[in-house]
């Protein structure tokens, strides 16, 4: 039987319908179409338009993300949600056998008690009718689980619903950022470990040390980046020709560094950082003559 359940923002689960077969709603969630679906990796593609991510939990990865969700598909119910809950929605799912649908929930899913004028058909007299506090259920599906794959559009949203799932990616990336923090350009300063350093950079340091183009052993490389860092005065300390990393900003920073995102503006000879940036290709687009 389908059942529909709710996680509150405290993490309590609670039970939303018991039933999700009757008409009214057994046709709100429906399976998504993941036959585009690609592997979710460390440099993994920007989706194109229909496609979705998926991993493929180990039993362990799985319980760690999944048990929460999939332990109240039993028969063991909590709690019936109550009005008092309509705005600590975090998580509306759907559970149906093995399948699972996720949908994060937000402020534009809260509607507060409102009064309307309404005209009945063939009634030409206003009406006035109260809608009380609810909670939008539209149906989207933010993550699918089949009973093997987990399905996803964004790993943000992702993070949010399986909070094991970043574990998960910080034990991918281990070993890229370990050999990253251990090159003779950094100073590990005080506790600072990978413990401390985000998914997003994370996933940068995979594809510098992924890609090699930076070679973060050698001492003639590793000078130029301390000289670059001068240059810009960065917010950095520097001892004895190495960069002290103290925390993920320090991190940022220099993951800016080697994406050279600091220059001087030919015009004002301004010091600028730049959010973002592609390399120009020439010669590609056809001009008439």
């Amino acid at each position: 039987m389908k059942k529909i359940f709710a996680k509150l923002k405290n993490d309590q689960h609670v039970v939303v319908f018991e039933d999700a077969e009757i008409d009214s709603l057994k046709d709100i969630y429906k399976v998504p179409n993941v036959t585009l679906a690609i592997p979710f990796e460390i440099d993994t593609r920007t989706l194109a338009e229909g496609e979705w991510y998926y991993i493929v939990p180990t039993e362990e990865q799985k319980e760690e993300m999944l048990e929460e969700y999939i332990s109240f598909g039993s028969s063991a119910l909590p709690n019936p949600i109550g009005p008092e809950h309509h705005k600590e929605l975090k998580v509306v799912y759907l559970v149906s056998e093995e399948e699972k649908f996720f949908t994060k929930m937000s402020s534009r899913h809260v509607i507060e008690s409102q009064k309307y004028i309404t005209f009945a058909k063939n009634d030409e007299k206003p009406h006035l009718v109260e809608q009380g506090n609810s909670m939008m259920i539209t149906g989207e599906v933010d993550a699918y689980w089949n009973g093997t794959r987990l399905y996803f559009k964004k790993f943000t949203t992702a993070q949010s619903l399986f909070p094991g799932i970043k574990k998960m990616y910080k034990e991918i990336t281990e070993n890229d950022t370990n050999e990253f923090l251990s090159s003779p350009l950094f100073e590990l300063k005080e506790e600072m470990s990978s413990d401390f350093i985000s998914v997003r950079n994370r996933k940068k340091i995979a594809s510098i040390v992924g890609a090699k183009i930076i070679d973060l052993k050698d001492p003639t490389t590793c000078e130029k980046y301390v000289e670059y860092a001068k240059q810009y005065n960065l917010d950095l300390e520097i001892n004895d020709n190495k960069i002290a990393l103290i925390d993920n900003s320090d991190v940022g920073t220099v993951l800016g560094l080697f994406g050279e995102s600091f220059y001087t503006s030919e015009i004002n000879r301004e010091k600028r950082e730049i959010r973002s940036s592609r390399k120009l290709v020439h010669g590609k687009r056809k001009r008439t003559k």
